[in-house]
């Protein structure tokens, strides 16, 4: 027989005993849903996960800050932040120094804090503008302004300090409570001219401080998910000329060799950034990435896939045990069938290969159906605990059961395999009948 006669027997044979078979199937229908579920949930959470990680801030982006290491503490010098410039799997890296200075626009002024960054490396800051543009190499006194800081614009009052109440401390950021509270900022800087002065008018200085020409170039929007938004930003050397003029001004031993208050390290990947954290912590320097979250995050999730899977596991051996037991009864039904084949010249492994064809189908078919009913599954678990009764707890677009590709093509495999396994047995057995008692048999 060939290849195709051996194919259309087994169908046909299968298809004569469409109960046992329809009993058969739903077992590995079973099977091939509870693994492809099981698994589904594990990639829910795993997925689920990454996306809240995600909200809290970039999975590439590495904070940086002094340490302690084995000869004491470790300052973020300009030769330490050249040493963190030549590690491997960096997209970009600037270090951040912050200066106090009152912005002055007409009869308006505003104390606040400004952080100095390379401007080479805003494109793969997350910054989102509300207005404006990014600071470019040559916006020597350019400035981004905080849309809350924006609205701390006032008057200032008789003994000269500014920057007063308008604004609350709610929820770890200055800003107001919600969007009816917002207010239109009484100057727009983005037209208006602008100028700048080292620390506050209000202070006790020595010197009178030197009043500079700046330029508002943009306004950043109020994005809580990156770290720069609530800032006030300029240009790196600006800042680093204000602070040492800052530190003058109050009688501060500015020390000739720069220290910065942290470096911002932006990785090419997930994987480059939990390496490079553990190579920065190795040179004695503190280090924080939410990619270290993930990785313990991607371990907890790899324990609970086994597990789920191992449940799904046992339900697809029960669902073997079945195909097994229905080949091995089919064998004794069709007894004297074997022993006939066998007398008109069917070779034993042509026999043999008709239960194993019959036991692969059974794992096929019934993993195809079982794929069809994890989708549908996966879709009542996402709509109603997922959109419906807990769609809160998720984070947005994520799922509780995510079925990948891959997966479908690992289930049925499996239960192609599981069935093909299942027949071997009951082949051999076939092939081992006599043909003499097999003729004989009623």
């Amino acid at each position: 027989m060939n290849k195709l006669d051996i194919l259309t027997m087994g169908i046909r044979n299968l298809w004569r005993r469409k109960l046992r078979t329809l009993l058969t199937l739903l077992g590995v229908v079973i099977g091939a849903s509870a693994i492809v579920i099981m698994i589904s949930l594990s990639i829910g959470i795993e997925v689920a996960t990454r996306k809240q990680l995600e909200s809290y801030g970039d999975l590439n982006n590495i904070e940086v800050w002094s340490g302690h290491g084995e000869q004491g503490e470790v300052h973020l010098t300009e030769e330490i932040y050249e040493k963190l410039e030549e590690l491997e799997g960096i997209e970009a890296i600037t270090p951040i120094i912050s200066t106090y200075v009152t912005f002055m626009s007409g009869k308006y002024e505003l104390s606040d804090r400004v952080i100095g960054i390379k401007p080479e490396a805003f494109p793969v800051l997350g910054l989102e503008l509300d207005q404006g543009r990014l600071l470019t190499a040559d916006d020597e006194m350019g400035v981004i302004f905080n849309k809350n800081s924006l609205l701390r614009f006032e008057k200032p009052s008789r003994d000269g300090s500014v920057g007063g109440g308008r604004m609350h401390f709610y929820r770890g950021y200055f800003g107001p409570r919600n969007e009816e509270e917002e207010e239109e900022p009484p100057v727009d800087v983005l037209t208006t001219k602008l100028r700048l002065m080292v620390g506050n008018r209000s202070s006790d200085d020595s010197s009178r401080p030197k009043i500079y020409k700046a330029e508002a170039v943009g306004i950043l929007t109020n994005d809580r998910s990156s770290q720069f938004s609530y800032r006030n930003i300029m240009h790196l050397d600006t800042v680093k000329r204000l602070r040492q003029e800052y530190d003058r001004m109050h009688d501060r031993a500015s020390s000739k060799e720069v220290q910065y208050e942290q470096v911002f390290i932006r990785a090419k990947n997930v994987d480059s950034a939990q390496k490079l954290c553990e190579e920065i912590e190795e040179m004695g320097l503190g280090c924080h990435s939410m990619s270290a979250y993930l990785k313990r995050m991607e371990e907890n999730t790899r324990t609970i896939r086994m597990i789920l899977g191992g449940i799904g596991v046992i339900s697809m051996l029960v669902a073997a045990l079945m195909i097994a037991n229905t080949m091995v009864m089919s064998i004794y039904e069709r007894t004297k069938e074997i022993g006939i084949m066998k007398v008109l010249g069917a070779a034993l492994g042509d026999i043999g290969q008709l239960f194993l064809v019959e036991s692969a189908l059974i794992g096929l078919i019934g993993g195809v159906f079982g794929i069809a009913a994890s989708y549908g599954i996966s879709e009542l678990m996402n709509t109603f605990m997922g959109s419906g009764l807990f769609g809160n707890q998720l984070p947005e677009g994520a799922a509780i059961s995510v079925i990948p590709f891959w997966l479908i093509l690992l289930a049925i495999g499996f239960t192609s395999i599981v069935g093909l396994v299942s027949g071997l047995y009951p082949s051999v057995k076939a092939m081992r009948i006599s043909a003499l008692e097999a003729i004989r048999t009623e």
